[in-house]
């Protein structure tokens, strides 16, 4: 068997990071005549949580090169015919600096240069095959990646790439930059297109996003001697300049969808790669274009009974784990809710510690308020599968000290309230030593297990009547029937009428509520207010022959998994020191969960019930059998019952009614329907409301100016 990738060993996978930028006018060699570091400066705008920084000793190449495997039939079953790279051709795992005419990169990560083209790869990506495997350990990941991409194409070879990465490409004779990102964005990649004095296009990258922050240029005209016109010292990454605004579209889509789905960020010109996307941009072509590698196919059946397809999911779950762990020697552990997917993860992490000898570790959190604590159901997981299960009590004290912290930590407004309860799990059990987590995020993405799939499908059936019965005679009946039981008639009827995916945001707090009802009108006029439900339809549209069911499937896996619950977990295990994984994104797995029939996946009421019964008889009928809640928050209780966290809430919307973007009669009310009943529905409201004054009042960003376009 193949040895584990070297290049990994060292668990900073998660810490790997880079910078980089590339123009039209040898930008990088007049900077460094200029005897300031462009690189430089990007990189240490990178907050100090998200990586390690290097020593400037780099490891000899010679140490880590081997020889050419003796079997090469064996070890390159998917690369039939290889050259051996010459030693200088290859840089391992470590710090990459590279300043060419055109492109300067700063990089943890590997690197494999050709006559022809630069390739840098960061992060972890694991290999399809254990030929590709031994290339990578035996040379480079960047090597390993650059044979499978000159053989395959880039959308074939990305496609076939587990874990997370990053990937950067610069074609040397026709200055052509291509950047990609993994399937889902495990691993995120930020860029900037300016047009800068003496350099002409010249676009810049980052794995963070605060070194774009930094590029700015200065009015006058800006040498690049190290003066001005003015006289004064500076180059175009000086800090007295102005930075990016933030945009009022992001704003408003933030209250929308409680983060900022890819492409844009919150602030102007700065831009995020989506999933599955790669970016090709050449100095003479405006703007960069951005390309999806990957899209999924979508079928109602792989010719296989559902009952021969079961096994299937444990075997494919448990090789996504075992390559994980492989590439991972560092202690590993589980996340563990007490829900199917934790409990699945944690099980097979259990199976594996028992084969080499040893127990598995598994960390869950719990909380003190009634309906929202699930340790007792990670106790059963974790009695039934022999794990050491490590307890945390959040309390609202917990939520109080450490909410600056975090959305200190973040690099844009983000109000998924899980973050914290995921933080403090990370937290513990990084003090216990543990390096790595699984995480079960994305199985309720690929198996439909969220409720709103099943309501869908309720409303769906109203559409199956003959039209004329609906608008003939149920329609115009249904005004004049009385109050109770009619009133919820009447809500279904008109949710039915409402085509997908729009009826999926029908409790949207910006769907309650009349526009100018919330904002201020001068901030009103610089948004599309039709804007995030546009976004979702296009993606909705994007799977070909596609059932409902599947476009939503897919519609969440850039909404919630992508643009949300990864972002939330990655930014958490980074603030807290610990990499993560993610098991159920494994592509043989994600490809094995797109050819099962829609009416597998969810039959009648029962939400995962092919998932489901695949694991009945090995997780525990409780498991099976309890509703979801994952690690909720209860906030909106909390707020009632705990004075220093009404305290921190209501003063964080105080300050943000001076910022006019909304009615301040909209924020009081808010707080007004939460005290009066409304615990669950405004608590989250405020919740998202007090994360953006927090992130605002942490963040030196530009307001966008009230009544200017």
């Amino acid at each position: 068997m193949p040895p584990p990738l070297q290049h990994s060993s060292n668990g900073n996978n998660r810490q790997q990071q880079f910078v980089g930028y590339c123009s039209a006018q040898q930008l990088a060699r007049k900077v460094q005549q200029s005897g300031a570091s462009h690189l430089s400066q990007m990189w240490e705008a990178i907050p100090t949580h998200h990586h390690n920084r290097p020593a400037h000793h780099q490891p000899s190449p010679e140490n880590k090169l081997a020889t050419a495997p003796a079997d090469a039939t064996e070890v390159l079953e998917v690369i039939h015919e290889i050259e051996q790279p010459c030693v200088q051709e290859i840089k391992p795992s470590s710090f990459q600096e590279t300043e060419l005419s055109s492109f300067a990169s700063r990089v943890l990560g590997s690197q494999y240069e050709s006559a022809e083209q630069l390739l840098l790869v960061c992060g972890q990506p694991l290999w399809p095959s254990p030929a590709l495997r031994q290339l990578a350990s035996e040379y480079s990941p960047a090597y390993a990646l650059n044979q499978l991409l000159e053989r395959q194409g880039v959308e074939k070879a990305l496609s076939q790439l587990a874990g997370h990465f990053s990937v950067i490409s610069w074609h040397k004779k026709n200055a052509a930059l291509m950047l990609a990102t993994d399937r889902f964005n495990q691993w995120p990649l930020y860029y900037r297109q300016l047009d800068l004095p003496d350099a002409g296009q010249s676009l810049y990258f980052s794995s963070s996003m605060s070194p774009l922050l930094t590029i700015t240029h200065n009015t006058s005209e800006q040498r690049f001697d190290g003066e001005t016109d003015s006289g004064a010292e500076g180059h175009p990454f000086q800090a007295h300049q102005k930075a990016p605004d933030l945009t009022p579209q992001a704003i408003h889509d933030y209250l929308y969808f409680h983060m900022l789905p890819s492409p844009a960020s919150c602030y102007s010109g700065i831009y995020k790669l989506p999933a599955g996307h790669c970016l090709h941009w050449q100095p003479s072509q405006t703007p960069a274009i951005s390309k999806r590698y990957w899209q999924p196919a979508f079928q109602e059946g792989n010719g296989i009974s559902k009952q021969a397809n079961y096994p299937r999911v444990r075997k494919l779950l448990r090789a996504s784990i075992d390559k994980i762990c492989d590439a991972n020697p560092a202690p590993t552990a589980a996340f563990l809710s007490g829900g199917l997917d934790s409990s699945s993860m944690a099980g097979l992490l259990a199976e594996r510690a028992r084969e080499h000898g040893q127990r598995a570790q598994a960390y869950t959190i719990g909380f003190n308020a009634e309906g929202y604590d699930e340790v007792p159901y990670a106790r059963i997981t974790a009695q039934h599968f022999d794990l050491d299960l490590h307890e945390y009590y959040v309390t609202p004290a917990d939520v109080v000290e450490a909410l600056p912290k975090i959305a200190a930590s973040l690099v844009e407004p983000f109000g998924n309230s899980s973050a914290l309860p995921a933080y403090f799990c990370a937290k513990r059990a990084a003090s216990d030593g543990t390096q790595h987590l699984l995480a079960g995020d994305g199985g309720d993405e690929l198996f439909a297990g969220n409720e709103r799939y099943q309501k869908q499908a309720l409303f769906e059936r109203y559409q199956q009547l003959p039209s004329g019965l609906r608008h003939g005679f149920i329609e115009p009946l249904l005004p004049h029937l009385p109050g109770g039981l009619f009133d919820k008639v009447r809500s279904y009827v008109k949710q039915s009428n409402i085509p997908l995916p729009e009826r999926l945001e029908y409790y949207n707090f910006l769907h309650q509520h009349a526009s100018d009802n919330i904002w201020h009108a001068d901030f009103l006029s610089q948004v599309n207010t039709d804007h995030p439900l546009q976004y979702q339809r296009s993606v909705y549209a994007e799977p070909q022959q596609a059932s409902s069911l599947n476009r939503m499937l897919y519609l969440d896996w850039k909404l919630t998994l992508a643009d949300n619950d990864l972002k939330k977990v990655g930014s958490m295990c980074q603030l807290a020191g610990i990499h993560v994984h993610y098991p159920m994104l494994d592509p043989e797995l994600v490809d094995f969960s797109c050819q099962l029939a829609s009416h597998w996946k969810i039959k009648g009421r029962k939400l995962r019930n092919f998932y489901k019964e695949s694991m009945r008889g090995w997780l525990p009928d409780a498991t099976l059998n309890k509703s979801k809640k994952g690690f909720g928050l209860p906030f909106g209780v909390w707020l009632l019952e705990y004075p220093p966290l009404r305290e921190m809430a209501y003063e964080n919307l105080e300050q943000l009614k001076r910022r006019h973007y909304f009615h301040t009669d909209f924020i009081t009310q808010s707080i007004n329907q939460h005290q009066q009943g409304h615990a669950a529905y405004y608590g989250e409201l405020i919740w998202v409301l007090m994360m953006l004054e927090l992130w605002l009042s942490q963040r030196q960003a530009h307001e966008p100016a009230l009544g200017s376009v």
